[in-house]
């Protein structure tokens, strides 16, 4: 091989590298990126698409749902009722923004009156409730409430923040009726430096046998170190005399924990 072929050779080499230097530069980071919670791919440590180990959201049904202690549908006028489900969140650092379900109503019969749909929040580990009102049945009567939850459109998030935890108290409870209707005020305080943003807060009321006679819902915002009295009303007196009040307090805690 000649001088000059070898001078040829060691210039196509070089050029060759520095063409591969370059290529190597721009289709690594293409080739390479970083597993994302977002690049609808499994990659890194998840566990689905998008979704498990490094990702903030849990995979589809890998959370126990919350389960629904009891349903129930009461009257609020002829052909109007309200229906309410208690429900316990089991899952200490999963919570959901939301969460599809389904309250239907059945007559005597067993015959379903009204399906109706709605999205809520689903905490951290514990108690909380879900109040559908004015719900309009016509002339038939609903005996009977389930309420189910839409596991299709159920995604959970990662979230560090007890539900427990909310600094908020209950004091001072006055039931009275009023010109044939029941009416209660409740004091709630709420302890923290942090203002409780608007929240629905239900109450619950049982008769001797701890059954569910009623349900009323109110909307208040609790300022730091405050206190505030709710009331709740029926347009009616109750059939049963009520044994004991539970106060529900449905704080978001997507929002809350900001």
């Amino acid at each position: 091989m000649s001088w000059r072929s070898r001078r040829q050779g060691t210039y196509f080499g070089a050029f060759g590298v520095i063409v591969l230097i370059v290529l190597t530069v721009i289709l690594y980071p293409v080739l390479n990126k970083p597993a994302t919670c977002g690049d609808k791919k499994q990659n890194g440590t998840e566990t689905g698409v998008d979704c498990g180990g490094q990702c903030a959201l849990y995979c589809p049904k890998t959370v126990a749902l919350p389960r629904v202690d009891f349903a129930a549908v009461f009257p609020v006028d002829e052909g109007v009722y309200n229906a309410v489900a208690l429900l316990t969140a089991t899952d200490a650092k999963a919570g959901s923004k939301k969460a599809g379900y389904v309250v239907t109503l059945y007559d005597e019969g067993g015959q379903i009156i009204n399906e109706t749909k709605g999205t809520t929040f689903i905490p951290t580990a514990s108690q909380f409730a879900v109040f559908v009102p004015q719900i309009r049945t016509e002339v038939r009567v609903p005996v009977r409430a389930r309420f189910q939850w839409d596991e299709d459109i159920i995604y959970f998030e990662k979230l560090n923040f007890n539900s427990n935890t909310l600094p908020i108290e209950v004091s001072s409870w006055k039931p009275e009726t009023i010109l044939a209707m029941e009416r209660l005020s409740v004091v709630v305080t709420n302890s923290a430096f942090n203002p409780i943003p608007e929240s629905e807060y239900i109450v619950i009321v049982y008769d001797e046998k701890d059954e569910p006679i009623a349900a009323s819902k109110t909307v208040a915002i609790i300022g730091a170190r405050s206190s505030a009295e709710l009331f709740f009303s029926w347009p009616y007196e109750f059939k049963k005399t009520p044994k004991r009040y539970e106060l529900v307090k449905r704080v978001n805690p997507f929002t809350y924990a900001k």
